[in-house]
């Protein structure tokens, strides 16, 4: 045999006291199935399973656990009594497990037997304990219930009996045996009865409760249980001629079945309460017992030839006591819940028919808006919350339930995620706490949040596994999502810290493995009784009722495990639910809504352009003479806009305002079809949780689920395959970043002023709008500022033109369609009107258009409509969402306007660089320049000082909102000192004036707000305004400095430190001085100070104040997008390129396969535009590192030519540059300096 053995040991036997070798061997093998035999040398030996004695507790005696483990007292192996060991006793010997005549080690004891051979079935089927003794069970006769049991007494063994309802006589002895009772006791007269002693007391039955065959009803006697829907615990006794004869008997489960029905993620057996970890099939053991008030059999003899019978009574049997453990019945209570049933039925199994699953689900949480806010709510707006292994959950499945219930929030225990494992789902903010790594605790926990509803994060001060969020729904509501695992020791004190914590009204939902009658379970565990308090002790409500939310598959039994706990507040007002399908998981879903939920939030709809009818579009909107040639500009600008929208609104289909679902690309009719007969098998078990029909359910899930996957995996076959390299470049940016993941999408924040906290959308937009409003007005301004403004606003700008300035003529139709042609698909303004509803405009209907914005140029008015703004906050990297000055107010204005503006634009750059305005330093959004002259100048800089063993300080200022905040007279001042005069000047005088603008939240649009100052941001004229931003560059001579709109540079050299930190505290001063007398500010805490320096020894760094405040000394500085440390080893700015582009070459890995993929063309075009364009960038700075640093990226190179060639990893690297031609990395770099150079000795003053 190729197998070795591991482990050998010799077993021995004790004879007198020694212990002597055996001549077998125990051999472990590393594989599931044991081998027929192995040679020893050259003898070939047989190979059986070991099979080890039961496992006995030398303290209690006890079976199951070890001394060591043993919680129990000392009880004596001898004689049964407590208090002393079994050396030295020489009382009469008794049994602890039998309570029989011998000790309880001997091998005699029935209890012993029994456990021997659940021990044989474990190891011989290769199953657990928990499943080898519920087998077990299931074949042993329940005591009292065996065939000697229903024998009468006067009667011998072999009694012949006669039935009234057959013609034939049954004879006793004729029966076959098919099991042995487990304890026997034999008197010592043969005329005696032999009758099995119960371990239970059984309730003595008079001669006239025998039925009339003679056999007898045995009543099992029981504690009165007192239960919440029957508090006089009395009861209620069942006829005999009206029960129903059950004939008792688990059903036996196979070794290949219990294989075929693995459990994903199996329940731990402490889970379930002491009386219900087993199926209630004997009634002979305490620990295996059902929990039930009464426990009433009919025993019926059954005929030797109707097994098929006696298997559908206990099919039957078991199927009507597993729906009243589902439904938290007990016998007792059947009769006075069934008038109920139907109605309770209809609410909770109403969700299964809408197909909703997953493994322990989350809580839905989804609420409706407020009335008065013109908001309208989702028709299902709930709270979802699902107990599920995320990484063994199909995402499918919980796009489903979202498809379905569209949750405010969504709930996951048990998640199992570790740090490194993204919980990412469109549409949703996460927050999450794992699991402990290196412990054995289990779970974790993550809230999910819908985008749609404004929401914050909770801080919460506790070790519990447990997070918090706020959200607005009808109010700011708290939701807390927390899971209790079932080992951990869990104090009352850290559960009532964690509901102080949370603010009201707030709702509590999670697993919290705990069985209490007070939510429907059968018994109460220490963990229930710990729940109770909680809810007592904090004055809290429990939303749950009678219906169960686990279900225990070993067992197919039913559990409330899964509870929601809510305010009082919010009691009356939110309705509980629970789902009643699962899918691929063993909790079902808790669905917490408003019980007066309805209607939907709406997305504001958006026009399907490629859906539209363009030639119909440009016949319906022919623009007209007659619309354009009003006596009012603001009548004719909005006759042209209805006129368009009403053949936009006819010709082009809009998306459904509804709620966007998830799509599954994916999805046929196999998966369909696989699904529906999955739910129907469901259905069938839930019924009837037979084990025929529940072999039936694990199979059609298991095919459903591998007809998903490999639908999932053709599906993205064909995706990826079908970039090639005639596709698009839209096309394929648009597969690779859905491949990719990536998507933008903005939540709802909860904001925060003073002590105020606005959460409402349409107070959210009304604060932003004020706070935006706040910043733009004169009292933002300095006092000084504010009586300069004052005084220089007195003298007017006359910008009266004397004589025809070619910049003042009419425009021109070239200038209109070279305007639309440079116009990228932006979103629209307040009029709806996009670019490609002008692009797609006739002649007749562009020729128009022009004389209407000839008519704005000539007459010098400016229409009405176009003063107003739409804006969208949009929140800074890095900074806090709850401060509403920490948004950027992106204007969206009429395209009509823009399109215009770009006209103006082009006329008005172009006179600014003729006539030398605009200083060369600044390099914003000029023709010819780019950040590279920033990066290349600072760098050159540096290594001169370096060259001439200089120091180089430099400074990198942030100047504070300067479109905001930009003074517009003092633009226009600028405009008039440079001469210029006529309709283009009045043009962009009319463009600041009385601008107005309402601030989007969602659907939600605030209040008119007024922008006193500033441009706005997002409009093409804004970034050209200012241009009066370079005349800060008035610096003395040894200070040099460069400009990119408003991201300003100095730097000083020099081998005096004490004259570089003069110099440039002068400069900063004149800087300071500039922006005081222009309503600008420089924030000296966002401004950073670098000491470039090669010098050994210590050097102290310069201190510069801005207003007495020093600015921040760093080692490095991250300048557009390069690094650059003290030392300019590049070395930091290399190793961050590198950490980024491994990173984006998974993109090249997941889109590549030997089988099947992109091909290779397709494959490069990514590569350089994602990976090798941040390669190339700023590749003339770094590139004077060494070559140590910057072979770093070749490995990047080389690895993702390799991908996209699918060449080998012994390939040589010049092959791969000339398959894929490409140039290696120093080449490459020399090229792009020298084209960098060229371009740069082109353009006219041009400082490098």
């Amino acid at each position: 045999m190729a197998l070795a053995p591991l482990n050998p040991s010799q077993p021995t036997n004790r004879r007198d006291g020694e212990l002597i070798p055996t001549k077998h061997f125990i051999l472990t093998f590393n594989t599931p199935r044991l081998p027929e035999y192995i040679k020893a040398g050259y003898v070939r030996c047989s190979v059986r399973p070991y099979i080890p004695n039961p496992l006995r507790c030398f303290k209690c005696q006890r079976f199951g656990h070890s001394k060591t483990n043993c919680r129990g007292t000392l009880i004596c192996a001898r004689c049964a009594v407590a208090g002393h060991e079994s050396t030295g006793c020489t009382a009469d010997e008794k049994c602890v497990n039998c309570q029989g005549a011998h000790t309880s080690f001997s091998r005699s004891c029935p209890k012993w037997e029994l456990e021997k051979e659940i021990v044989a079935l474990k190891f011989k089927n290769n199953i657990s304990f928990p499943e080898a003794r519920r087998i077990v069970q299931a074949q042993t006769p329940i005591e009292g219930q065996s065939y000697a049991s229903v024998v009468d007494k006067n009667h011998p063994v072999y009694q012949t009996t006669h039935s009234p309802h057959c013609s034939h006589v049954v004879t006793m002895s004729n029966f076959p045996s098919t099991s042995k009772s487990p304890e026997t006791v034999v008197s010592g007269t043969k005329n005696k009865n032999i009758l099995p002693q119960s371990s239970s007391p059984t309730t003595a039955v008079p001669p006239d409760s025998q039925d009339s065959s003679g056999f007898t009803i045995v009543k099992r006697k029981n504690k009165p249980k007192t239960s919440s829907k029957n508090p006089s615990g009395i009861n209620k006794h069942i006829k005999t001629n009206t029960a129903t004869k059950f004939w008792k008997k688990s059903p036996q489960t196979s070794a290949s079945e219990k294989a075929k029905n693995k459990i994903l993620n199996k329940p731990d057996k402490q889970k379930l309460p002491t009386a219900q970890t087993a199926n209630s099939t004997s009634d002979s053991s305490e620990e295996t017992s059902s929990d039930t008030d009464t426990d009433l059999t009919i025993a019926s003899a059954p005929e030797a030839s109707n097994t098929q019978k006696n298997r559908a009574r206990s099919e039957s049997e078991k199927s009507q006591k597993l729906k009243q453990a589902k439904r938290g019945l007990s016998q007792n209570d059947l009769p006075a819940k069934l008038k109920k049933s139907a109605h309770h039925n209809s609410v909770a199994l109403g969700l299964a028919d809408r197909g909703i699953a997953h493994k322990d689900l989350p809580s839905i949480f989804g609420v409706p808006q407020v009335p008065d806010l013109k908001l309208h709510p989702s028709d299902e707006d709930e709270d979802l919350q699902m107990n599920c292994d995320v990484l063994e959950t199909p995402p499918c499945d919980l796009k489903g339930l979202i498809n379905i219930f569209r949750p405010v929030c969504i709930g996951l225990q048990e998640t199992f995620l570790s740090s490194n494992n993204p919980l990412k789902l469109r549409g949703y903010n996460s927050l999450r706490k794992d699991a402990a790594t290196g412990s054995n605790h289990s779970g974790g926990v993550c809230i999910l949040t819908s985008n749609l509803y404004p929401s914050t994060s909770l801080t919460l001060h506790t070790s519990l596994q447990a997070v918090a969020i706020q959200v607005h729904t009808r109010s700011l509501v708290t939701v807390c999502c927390v899971y209790l695992p079932l080992h951990d020791v869990i104090s009352q004190q850290d559960l009532d810290t964690l509901v102080d914590q949370l603010p009201t009204p707030f709702i509590l939902l999670g697993d919290f493995n705990g069985h209490s009658t007070l939510w429907g379970s059968d018994v109460t565990n220490s963990r229930g009784r710990q729940i109770e308090r909680l809810i007592s002790n904090n004055c809290v409500c429990l939303l749950n009722n009678d219906e169960k939310t686990y279900f225990h598959e070993p067992t197919r039994t039913f559990h409330s495990l899964d509870l929601a706990i809510c305010s009082p507040t919010l009691l009356p007002l939110l309705h509980f639910t629970v789902g009643s399908d699962l899918c691929n998981v063993d909790h079902f879903p808790i669905i917490v809504s408003y019980a007066d939920s309805s209607g939907a939030i709406q997305y504001p709809p958006r026009y399907l352009f490629q859906w539209t009818d363009w030639g119909n579009f440009m016949q319906l909107a022919d623009i007209t003479e007659s619309m354009v040639n009003t006596a009012d500009i603001t009548e004719a600008v909005q006759n042209v806009v209805n006129f368009l929208m009403n053949a936009a609104n006819t010709t082009i289909p809009k998306c459904s305002p509804r709620l966007r679902k998830f799509r599954r690309p994916w999805w046929n009719e196999a998966c369909r079809d696989s699904r529906r007969e999955e739910k129907k098998r469901w259905n069938i078990f839930r019924r009837y949780p037979t084990t025929e029909n529940h072999v039936a359910f694990k199979r059609a899930k298991a095919l459903a689920r591998r007809i998903r996957r490999r639908s999932q995996r053709e599906s993205w076959i064909n995706f990826v395959s079908s970039i090639t390299s005639s596709t698009s470049s839209k096309q394929l940016w648009k597969k690779v970043k859905a491949a990719n993941g990536i998507y933008c999408e903005s939540s709802f924040p909860v904001l925060k002023t003073g002590n105020m906290t606005h959460s409402a959308p349409l107070d959210i937009a009304n604060t932003l709008g004020h706070a935006f409003e706040q910043v733009s007005t004169t009292d933002s301004y300095s006092p000084d500022f504010v009586a300069i403004k004052n005084r220089a606003e007195r003298k007017p700008l006359r910008f009266t033109a004397r004589s025809t300035l070619p910049y003042n003529s009419e425009f021109r139709m070239f200038e209109l369609e070279t305007a639309l042609s440079r116009a990228h698909d932006t979103s629209p303004g307040t009029d709806g009107i996009t670019y490609n509803m002008l692009r797609h405009l006739n002649t007749t209907s562009l020729s128009h258009l022009l004389f209407l914005f000839n008519r704005i140029w000539i007459e010098q008015k400016y229409p009405l409509q176009w003063h107003e703004a739409t804006v969208i906050p949009i929140l800074k990297p890095g900074k806090d969402p709850s401060n509403p000055l920490h948004y950027r107010p992106i204007a969206l204005t009429s395209c009509l306007c823009k399109t215009f503006e770009r006209m103006v634009n082009a006329r008005l750059v172009f006179e600014l660089e003729k006539q030398g305005c605009i200083s060369p330093l600044q390099s914003g959004f000029r023709r010819g320049r780019s950040t590279f002259d920033n990066l290349v100048l600072l760098e050159t800089q540096i290594r001169n000082s370096f060259v001439r063993r200089n120091h180089l300080v430099s400074i990198f200022f942030d100047i504070e909102k300067a479109y905001d905040r930009a003074w517009r007279y003092g633009i226009l001042s600028t405009l008039f000192n440079f001469g210029l005069s006529g309709n283009l000047p009045i043009f962009l005088k009319n463009f600041l004036s009385y601008r107005t603008f309402r601030v989007r939240v969602g659907n939600f649009y605030s209040n008119h707000f007024i922008q006193a100052e500033g441009v706005p941001q997002g409009s093409v004229l804004s970034v050209t305004l200012i241009v009066h931003l370079s005349q800060i560059l008035h610096l003395p001579s040894s200070v040099h400095g460069n400009l990119y709109v408003d991201d300003l540079q100095i730097s000083c050299q020099g081998s005096n430190m004490d004259l570089i930190k003069r110099q440039l505290q002068n400069a900063v001063n004149k800087l300071v001085a500039w922006c005081n007398n222009n309503g600008h500010a420089i924030s000296p805490e966002k401004s950073r100070c670098v000491h470039f320096c090669w010098k050994r020894g210590i050097h102290l760094d310069p201190v510069i104040h801005i207003n007495n405040v020093a600015i921040p000394v760093v080692n490095d500085i991250r300048f557009f997008r390069d690094i650059f440390d003290r030392k300019l080893a590049i070395l930091p700015h290399i190793l961050h390129l590198r950490k980024k582009c491994e990173r984006s070459l998974y993109i090249l890995k997941v889109l590549s396969r030997t089988s099947w993929g992109a091909d290779r063309t397709s494959l490069l075009r990514i590569y350089q535009a994602v990976i090798l364009s941040s390669i190339d960038y700023g590749c003339m700075v770094y590139g004077s590192a060494r070559p140590t640093v910057l072979r770093r990226l070749d490995t990047i190179h080389h690895s993702a030519l390799r991908i996209c060639s699918g060449a080998f990893r012994t390939s040589p690297v010049e092959s791969l540059y000339v398959i894929c031609h490409q140039l290696p990395l120093q080449l490459r770099r020399q090229k792009i300096s020298a084209l960098y150079f060229f371009r740069a000795q082109s353009v006219p003053r041009r400082p490098i």
